[in-house]
């Protein structure tokens, strides 16, 4: 079975990932790593 080399759409992580920056990371400033690692986890606690 061919795969093209980079094929963002057969993989479901980049969906997460675009979930993320969509609703938790973007349009808010962090000051640091620990900030988006929080947030990401008080989204996922909900």
């Amino acid at each position: 079975m061919y795969f093209p080399p980079y094929s963002p759409q057969r993989n479901p992580i980049e969906r997460l990932w675009k979930w993320l920056k969509d609703t938790v990371i973007a349009n808010v400033f962090h000051k640091d790593r620990n900030d988006i690692a929080q947030a990401v986890f008080a989204c996922f606690s909900i």
